[in-house]
C-alpha cells in the first residue's frame, strides 16, 4: 500500500481529513502529481520541524 492508494482510501471514507504527503522529491511536477492525487499538502524530506508544524496548524484549524 503506497501513499497514493492510502489517500484514495482515506478520501473515499472522509473527504475532509487532511492528508499531508512526505516526499524526497521537490520537483514542480511531483507537487502537481501529489496535489492532483488528493493529498491536502506535501512536505519535502529532510523534514523541517517548523514547516511541518506550520502545515499541521494550517490544515487542522
Amino acid at each position: 500500500l503506497n501513499g497514493y492508494k492510502a489517500t484514495e482510501i482515506i478520501r473515499s471514507l472522509n473527504k475532509s481529513i487532511p492528508v499531508i504527503a512526505q516526499t524526497a522529491y521537490a520537483m514542480a511536477d511531483e507537487k502537481e502529481r501529489i496535489l492532483a492525487s488528493g493529498f491536502t499538502d506535501y512536505i519535502v524530506k529532510p523534514l523541517d520541524r517548523n514547516e511541518l508544524i506550520s502545515k499541521l496548524n494550517k490544515h487542522l484549524k
